[in-house]
């Protein structure tokens, strides 16, 4: 079946259902969170698991990991074979710090790793981005609407455990990290090994030391929350404008 494939392809193939996908990969965590972001294209067309959609007459296709270091570690590996150049998370993490609050954007200026996979596919525990991804995007949201959002960089901590998290957890990865989630550094990992970029882009959805808990708090701010994913959505296209033509960032029009 797969013999007139390379061995790229087969991969990407046999993980992904396609045997190629674009250079610009959108790389969500969840399949909800996935839809959200195709819900804003009317033009797609999905082949296995990846969904293509067209920004600024580019084909940039959308995938989803799942949650965790170890799927996100087949799904990237499929993304890398079938031809992924620039790989763009765009989802939601844990606050660490009392400074920050659900609804805030988190960019991942570097991941530290407790996960079990990173650190199969680097020496340190602590990962960069794309430095050059880091800027553009920085640089984009100075120059446009979503300024307004309250945004703080730094670097998440990608644990291996969702539910048993406690409050001594965090207190401890903030020694260094602002920020939690379960992928970005599997992400990071596998992008440096392969020379690929990657910038991780997030919504806080909870902050244990406050309290700000969704499966715990009935007072939890969803609309604070809800209002945090409509501007992370919102800023996908015209972001990946910038990119796809290697263009410098322009002024987003006020809506």
């Amino acid at each position: 079946m797969f013999t007139q494939y390379s061995d790229r392809q087969r991969i990407a193939k046999m993980i992904l259902g396609t045997k190629t996908v674009d250079p610009i990969i959108i790389l969500p965590a969840t399949d909800s969170m996935r839809k959200r972001i195709e819900r804003k294209f009317q033009k797609k067309k999905t082949t296995g698991s990846v969904t293509r959609v067209s920004i600024c007459d580019q084909s940039v296709s959308i995938c989803s990991t799942g949650i965790g270091a170890p799927s996100t570690e087949i799904i990237v590996n499929g993304l890398i074979a079938g031809g992924a150049k620039q790989i763009l998370r765009f989802d939601v993490c844990g606050g660490l710090v009392d400074d920050l609050n659900v609804g805030d954007m988190f960019i991942a200026r570097r991941a530290y790793a407790f996960d079990g996979v990173s650190q199969l596919y680097v020496d340190s525990p602590e990962i960069e981005a794309c430095a050059a991804l880091w800027r553009r995007f920085t640089d984009f949201l100075t120059r446009s609407k979503f300024s307004r959002q309250t945004v703080r960089s730094g670097t998440i901590a990608t644990v291996d455990f969702f539910f048993a998290q406690t409050l001594e957890h965090h207190l401890t990865w903030r020694n260094v990290a602002e920020a939690v989630d379960m992928e970005t550094a599997a992400i990071y990992a596998l992008c440096q090994a392969a020379g690929v970029e990657a910038l991780s882009v997030m919504i806080v959805s909870d902050v244990k030391s406050k309290k700000q808990d969704p499966f715990l708090n009935g007072g939890f701010d969803f609309m604070g929350m809800r209002k945090g994913l409509n501007n992370l959505i919102d800023l996908i296209s015209p972001f990946i404008e910038t990119i796809s033509e290697n263009k410098p960032p322009e002024t987003v029009p006020e809506s």
